[in-house]
């Protein structure tokens, strides 16, 4: 029976651990290596992961000074030994025959990486995404998946706000040789990009992958917790610059085709929501949020990507906000913005 390495990056989440843990020591497959990787917690976290150890001798904890998820996840990829590897977020858990069924898909199918659907758990409500409405097998079209992790193409536009739903690392089993080959592949430490690492992983990794299956089941449960809308990055402009210039570095490195340099122009382009909202989040006046965000619409690598973004495949209620963006028109812009961070606000409550 072949080893899967499930790596749990932790950093202050002992509200949450315990049931991320349950969900993983009590899977129905048994052959695992748990690495608990406590970021520097200055809560209970670290008690909660020794309480498991002793219970469990498949759960291995790595102690460390705070260095963030990418350096925990790299971490515990130097030690893995398994043959396959699987994330989860520590204040997320799965069900508990996920990696049974998992790795009976593998084998069966001789996938390099499996994929599932997951859900979205809020305070009061819970929202399933499907990447894909049913099951989906790529070998000889494998490209096609790969495309799809840098971005959006043409008709996909029709769901902008999916552009990173399948770039996760949590929701997908690996053939731990396609991570840890001669050079192995390795996440990039946020304080670089701001964020993506796990869609710039999977960018990297699917150049080594020959067949990939997804399952529309929801085995995957994600906390949705904070976000853009209420913490503001002043380097994350810079940082994202640097994440869409590591894209592009990989689809020049494996030599990739015309559509992934249209789908990276195309999240250059959808990526002034994100931006945008940040912007806002700022302490700064009305004023200094309208120069931010006309800051961000004149930059030169969206200006260049923006040429030739359409806006055909877009929802109606998406076209007028992308469109100002486009062209440039600031206080539109300015003004849907506020709208969304009102209504992500508001949901996110729900």
């Amino acid at each position: 029976m072949e080893k899967i390495s499930l790596i749990i990056p932790v950093y202050n989440v002992a509200k949450y651990l315990g049931r991320c843990l349950d969900s993983i020591v009590n899977q129905t497959y048994r052959n695992l290596e748990i690495i608990c990787v406590n970021d520097g917690s200055t809560d209970d976290s670290l008690d909660i992961l020794n309480s498991y150890a002793l219970k469990d001798e498949r759960v291995k904890i790595i102690n460390r000074e705070n260095n963030g998820v990418s350096s925990s996840r790299n971490v515990a990829l130097d030690v893995a030994k398994g043959e396959w590897i699987m994330f989860v977020d520590s204040d997320d858990w799965i069900d508990l025959n996920v990696c049974e069924a998992a790795m009976k898909i593998a084998l069966e199918d001789s996938a390099d990486v499996v994929m599932w659907a997951y859900v979205r758990e809020f305070k009061n409500k819970s929202l399933p995404r499907f990447y894909f409405p049913e099951n989906r097998i790529w070998d000889d079209d494998v490209a096609m998946l790969h495309r799809r992790m840098v971005g959006l193409v043409d008709g996909e536009l029709s769901a902008p706000d999916s552009v990173d739903a399948c770039g996760t690392c949590w929701g997908k089993l690996y053939r731990a040789s396609c991570i840890q080959m001669d050079k192995p592949i390795r996440f990039v430490d946020l304080k670089t990009i701001g964020t993506s690492e796990d869609t710039l992983f999977n960018i990297t990794l699917m150049g080594r992958v020959k067949r990939a299956e997804y399952v529309p089941e929801i085995w995957y449960h994600y906390r949705k917790c904070d976000s853009l809308t209420n913490k503001h990055n002043p380097n994350l402009p810079q940082q994202w610059e640097t994440l869409f210039s590591k894209i592009e570095e990989q689809i020049e490195v494996q030599c990739l085709s015309f559509d992934f340099k249209k789908a990276l122009r195309n999240r250059i382009v959808l990526g002034i929501i994100g931006l945008g909202l940040n912007e806002l989040s700022s302490a700064k006046s009305i004023i200094g949020k309208y120069e931010g965000v006309d800051r961000l619409l004149k930059n030169e690598k969206y200006r260049e990507a923006a040429k030739t973004f359409s806006l055909k495949e877009l929802p109606l209620m998406w076209k007028p906000f992308i469109g100002a963006a486009k062209y440039g028109i600031t206080s539109i812009v300015l003004i849907f913005l506020l709208i969304i961070k009102r209504i992500v606000s508001k949901n996110k409550d729900v």
